[in-house]
């Protein structure tokens, strides 16, 4: 049958209650998708995408015969354009099965989740892309790169399983010598505490420290007692830091694999050493939970950066399967400035692993 008959025969729609019994086990099977350890896939994904705080998500498929033949889906956000709150779309599982590539189902699923996204009046679209979304979204479907640099800061807590062989034994004996140089400690004018819920406190916090960044997205206390704690959506921790009981900072601390992960961190500007007592904290917590390495995400040049190198992390380029991290943006509707600001290389971006939905 030709691509031509098979198109007209394939049925792109919006998401259905109880779709997700179909989508969950095709993005297992065709692009590797996983719920976080312990989580049910279909609650993880219920959580993830009807469950957010901010608005309704975007999700279509598309049928033949009956069968689910390719996906797409958007999770709502909230940014902070230069203070300005802007609603937004970040593009996430985007897939087809390999029989049914090449055929445009990639082009009628996006335009499907657009028109959601129209109607929802969302303003920014971005994403962190793979090689193959970044060719679509880039070449066709009118995204531009934001030209940030994502380093990769990893502090190696078990160095014989991450410093293995010969060339392995002179790395392990360097980096030793680097943290034994490289250290910060817990001030004792700072107490650290387990968060059990975002409160009203955390609206204002949030608030105060946005003011130093150009883009950041919204941490209101409903988003993140959403994004971290709530069970389904996976292995989180919370910190947080105060002075004289006031709220100096906090951090996340997430799990997946061997690896633990910065999943958000915000602190009062220029506030080192609450800064620096959340790290520790964050490094104590994943040696006790044996991870192998504690890592953060941080666009280069951002003001905390400067204090993982202080405190022993290693720096490393961020990858997104075989390409180095990136973000792509659209929003024909934007100011002029805002655009303007999103294509300046010097832009203050706050941006954590907690903003992606890859942990």
């Amino acid at each position: 049958m030709s691509d031509k008959l098979i198109n007209e025969e394939i049925f792109v729609r919006p998401y259905c209650l109880g779709d997700e019994e179909r989508i969950v086990p095709f993005l297992e099977m065709y692009m590797g998708w996983r719920a976080p350890k312990g989580v049910v896939p279909a609650e993880h994904w219920k959580w993830k995408y009807l469950n957010n705080p901010v608005s309704e998500a975007a999700v279509c498929i598309a049928e033949y015969n009956g069968n689910l033949v390719s996906a797409a889906a958007s999770i709502p956000s909230e940014i902070l354009l230069r203070g300005k709150p802007v609603l937004s779309a970040q593009g996430t599982d985007l897939c087809t099965s390999p029989e049914f590539r090449g055929k445009g189902l990639i082009s009628r699923v996006s335009d499907c989740r657009d028109k959601i996204k129209e109607d929802l009046g969302v303003k920014l679209d971005y994403g962190f892309p793979n090689k193959a979304s970044s060719y679509v979204s880039l070449e066709k479907r009118g995204f531009e790169i934001v030209p940030l640099k994502f380093i990769q800061f990893r502090y190696v807590i078990d160095l014989d399983e991450f410093f293995q062989g010969s060339v392995g034994k002179a790395k392990r004996m360097a980096y030793s010598a680097i943290k034994s140089m490289r250290k910060v400690s817990s001030s004792p004018e700072i107490e650290i505490e387990e968060i059990t819920e975002f409160r009203k406190e955390f609206q204002e916090f949030f608030e105060k420290c946005s003011k130093n960044f150009d883009l950041i997205a919204a941490r209101r206390p409903g988003n993140l007692n959403w994004r971290y704690l709530d069970p389904r959506a996976g292995q989180f921790k919370a910190f947080c830091a105060r002075r004289n009981g006031e709220l100096a900072g906090y951090i996340v601390i997430g799990r997946r694999g061997n690896d633990a992960s910065i999943a958000d961190l915000l602190i009062s500007p220029k506030d080192t050493k609450a800064l620096d007592s959340l790290i520790v904290k964050a490094i104590q917590h994943s040696a006790e939970t044996e991870a192998c390495s504690l890592l953060c995400l941080l666009p280069n040049e951002h003001p905390y950066g400067r204090r993982m190198s202080a405190a022993g992390f290693l720096v490393e380029e961020r990858y997104t399967g075989d390409i180095k991290m990136s973000m792509i943006w659209k929003g024909p509707e934007l100011d002029d400035n805002i655009k303007k600001m999103l294509k300046n290389e010097y832009m203050k971006c706050h941006i954590t692993l907690g903003d992606t939905d890859w942990i």
